[in-house]
């Protein structure tokens, strides 16, 4: 028996016979890599014979022998077919139990019983305490190593919080120091750290929306974006890293692997394991449309369906998705639109809560500074204000409050994303839609927990709002803040007016829309007296509570 400096006990295979009782010390801890469909053993059972009478009882008294646990078929007595009366059945679930985080994971099957089979989920971190046995494979000489488990616990599987005082620091601390510390080796970028740190705060999950923002990196190859993503791995604990161009379907989303024995078992992949976490997938335009098309469901309903012959399962995958892509060709062709560039579907774009476009263009003051930066790198070092661990205790702490929307964030947001509606894009860009909002709110979200904020103020709302501007204006797409004021100030009042309602809009967000508009309404009664006239006229009518252009 070794034991390790904090008092942990691992016993040797030998010695592993299950006998540990206590809690503090199970003998394994691991991840759940796939699962099997639950099954049944024989616990108790009562025969009866039908010609002389005679009943008998069989109980399983020893847990090591309940693959071989039968019964008597003929009378011990008269050698009469006895009839069973009674047969006590448990439950029992087989599943693969492997290494977490390692390049060449080593797995084991393993056997849970009775309420147990409903506490193993794929991508749950477990510890366990059971007893190691070697299985004889049927019609072959060799044996197989699995487990019987007799204690099990998922608590593995809870984050690393910070202490009372790191709380205490993270709450008078500057906030800026994150994003500082964020791929510190990384020269600039503040727009790509800002949006993936961001969505590793995410926005608060309710009954009917996810709280994850996913993200995607476009542009120029070697502009960093790898290393942008190891480093969200790096800091996140329940996250893994996955290249677009080797990966399946099967291997990124699930699949059902055929054991040695003859059983089929779904086996999750990178995504299902991350459930709850970040699953930064690199080179994306180079997967598989058919491998990829699995992700639709996942980064909308977070779920997958694996539909196969014996396995009809449904897992879930509440996983943010970051994703790096290059373009087709060489270069960003800034002649071809974003889906030429990349070729992925508007269908798939659409579910990326931020899509930021890097470029690298040749700048000599802007090469100067990056090389000089590489060479500190690699003469000295960098140094960054705060370590990993700090903002991986942070993260997982932000996420644990959820901010509620103030009205004056709400407003903010809606008016945005209506101007933003109203602008004309450039043909192929990618489409603002009711995904669009609901991303706005969810930033916001994220914005309130970085300042460790129990309500969304009308300040989390503009930086949201400045966040997907400024991603969309990497696009190349027009946002209200570029275009919007310059076109509004030379309306006319009618076409103001029409654009206004050309959206269905509530009549309080109306109100204040028109109020902004300081040369034609001065006060709350005068905009209230030409939204009664319009109604009047029929220019503008209401359904459900919002007006609509007629």
């Amino acid at each position: 028996m070794h034991k390790f400096d904090d008092g942990f006990y691992i016993k040797t295979f030998a010695e592993l016979d299950g006998s540990d009782e206590n809690n503090e010390k199970l003998l394994m801890q691991g991840v759940i890599m796939g699962i099997g469909d639950i099954e049944h053993y024989s616990k108790f059972i009562v025969t009866k014979c039908g010609k002389c009478k005679d009943e008998a009882q069989y109980r399983l008294e020893d847990f090591s022998t309940w693959r071989n646990f039968k019964t008597v078929t003929e009378c011990p007595s008269c050698g009469n077919t006895v009839d069973i009366i009674q047969h006590d059945k448990g439950m029992v679930r087989k599943f693969l139990f492997g290494e977490e985080r390692a390049a060449n994971p080593i797995t084991i099957t393993a056997f849970v019983f009775d309420n147990d089979v409903y506490n193993v989920r794929p991508g749950e971190k477990i510890k366990i305490n059971g007893v190691i046995r070697s299985l004889k494979q049927p019609k072959t000489e060799t044996y197989k190593r699995v487990i019987d488990i007799k204690q099990l616990s998922t608590n593995a599987s809870k984050v690393t919080l910070p202490t009372d005082e790191e709380k205490t620091e993270f709450g008078t601390m500057d906030k800026s120091l994150l994003l500082q510390s964020f791929a510190p080796n990384i020269k600039g970028m503040e727009l790509e750290k800002e949006c993936l740190f961001v969505a590793m705060l995410g926005g608060v999950e309710d009954k009917n929306t996810r709280g994850d923002v996913n993200v995607l990196l476009a542009g120029d190859p070697g502009v960093a974006k790898t290393q942008l993503l190891k480093f969200v791995v790096s800091v996140t604990e329940k996250s893994d890293y996955a290249s677009g161009k080797s990966s399946s379907q099967a291997g990124l989303l699930a699949g059902v692997d055929n054991l040695s024995d003859g059983t089929r078992v779904a086996k999750a992949g990178s995504v299902i394991m991350c459930n709850g976490g970040i699953c930064c997938i690199d080179e994306f335009e180079k997967m598989n449309a058919s491998d990829r098309s699995g992700l639709h469901e996942v980064m909308e309903n977070r779920t997958f369906s694996l539909r196969k012959i014996g396995i009809n399962t449904t897992w879930e995958a509440k996983t943010a998705i970051f994703a790096a892509a290059n373009p087709r060709t060489s270069r960003w062709d800034s002649n071809l639109t974003i889906t030429e560039n990349l070729n992925l579907p508007f269908s798939l774009l659409s579910r990326f809560g931020l899509i930021v476009l890097i470029r690298d263009i040749p700048h000599k003051e802007n090469d100067l500074e990056l090389a000089r930066h590489i060479r500190k790198i690699k003469q000295v070092g960098i140094v960054s204000p705060l370590e990993p661990v700090k903002i991986t205790k942070f993260v997982n702490h932000a996420r644990t409050i959820t901010p509620k929307i103030s009205d004056e964030a709400a407003d903010i947001i809606e008016n945005y994303w209506i101007d933003l509606r109203c602008q004309s894009q450039a043909e192929g860009s990618i489409l603002i839609d009711k995904r669009t909002l609901q991303d706005l709110y969810r930033l916001a979200e994220a914005y309130a927990r970085w300042d460790l904020s129990e309500t969304v103020n009308k300040e989390h709302g503009q930086k949201a709002i400045n966040l997907l501007g400024r991603t969309l204006r990497s696009l190349g797409m027009t946002t209200p803040g570029e275009v919007a004021k310059s076109l509004f100030d030379h309306m006319s009042k009618e076409e103001f007016l029409m654009m206004l309602f050309k959206t269905p809009i509530s009549e309080e967000s109306a109100i204040i829309r028109m109020r902004e508009k300081y040369k034609w309404y001065g006060t709350e009664e005068k905009c209230l007296h030409d939204i009664n006239t319009l109604r009047k006229n029929g220019k503008i009518y209401e359904s459900d509570g919002k007006l609509k252009w007629v």
